[in-house]
């Protein structure tokens, strides 16, 4: 699995790209994800999560990044502007271009409405970006009509990959 996560880091570095890790809770969607940003670009990597609480905490995953990257997205956030934040997040991850950038968004089965939204905003730019966008996900609570997939039907094809982590153990 970290072989293929490198394949797509190693084409997002032309053409941005998101994968989506899926599997069962507690599967180690987290280890996995982690030991690969530890190899591949430990330096590199904005890391964020999204909240099972009820209600949702707006733009989760941009909190925890602002916290490390602070300036215009910090602010932004600080507003409330959902067009200001969508834009300050564009501007880093656009200043961060010379490298390539690794983004990891958490737990997207428990993403508010601002943090879809954002992830159609980015997703739709993706070609532009020197980006791999790792979302990590339950499975299990993720149908055909979940949010998550309705947010991510419309983006371009061939920027959207996904990666099942197989159970832990056959189903009976």
């Amino acid at each position: 699995m970290l072989d293929l996560m490198a394949e797509h880091l190693s084409s997002a570095r032309r053409h941005g790209c998101l994968l989506l890790v899926a599997g069962e809770a507690g599967i180690g969607k987290t280890a996995l994800v982690d030991a690969f940003c530890r190899e591949h670009v430990p330096d590199e990597t904005l890391w964020g999560a999204c909240d099972g609480i009820v209600p949702a905490r707006p733009f989760a995953p941009l909190a925890d990044i602002a916290a490390c990257t602070g300036g215009p997205l910090r602010a932004a956030l600080e507003e409330g502007d959902r067009n200001r934040v969508f834009e300050a997040f564009l501007t880093v991850l656009r200043r961060r271009r010379a490298a390539g950038t690794l983004v990891v968004f958490e737990d997207l089965h428990w993403a508010d409405d601002a943090t879809l939204d954002l992830m159609h905003v980015v997703g739709r730019r993706l070609r532009e970006l020197p980006l791999l966008l790792i979302g990590t996900f339950r499975a299990e609570e993720v149908g055909s009509d979940h949010p998550l997939r309705l947010a991510l039907g419309e983006l371009p094809g061939g920027t959207v990959s996904e990666l099942r982590v197989p159970p832990l153990s056959v189903p009976m």
